[in-house]
């Protein structure tokens, strides 16, 4: 659990580097007329890559059974329990970074309702 747990917090979302403080060698230049550095407009595409993937991923996936979760991305590489004051039902399964583009880390979470004994997909998160 220590290692999904870490494999998480180590994907998160990259955050532009702090801006620096600098001169830039022109008295009174202000931040917004210096040129993006290629990172920035690399992190911006980056998040709205992730966005995407996290809406469609929703889409897709929410309220549908987890066995046609597993038939179609099979076996997760980690099944973790809620904590604190979950449904004792509710779990979160993460299949790892599927997607190259929006370097996303898949992770679902799961509960099951209780008409029925089969789990469900309740969400979908890029990490």
């Amino acid at each position: 659990m220590l290692a999904a747990l870490a494999l998480l917090s180590a994907c998160a979302t990259p955050s532009a580097p702090p801006a620096s403080s600098g001169s830039s060698g022109t008295f009174g230049a202000s931040a917004s007329s210096a040129p993006k550095s290629d990172f920035t407009d690399e992190s911006e595409l980056l998040a709205k890559a992730r966005a995407r993937r996290e809406q469609e991923m929703q889409g897709e996936w929410r309220g549908q059974p987890y066995h046609a979760l597993r038939a179609e991305y099979g076996t997760p590489r980690f099944v973790m329990s809620h904590p604190g004051n979950r449904d004792p039902g509710s779990n979160i399964v993460i299949y790892g970074m599927r997607d190259a583009i929006s370097q996303c880390i898949d992770a679902f979470t799961l509960f099951v309702p209780q008409s029925s004994h089969e789990p469900m997909v309740a969400d979908y998160f890029c990490r």
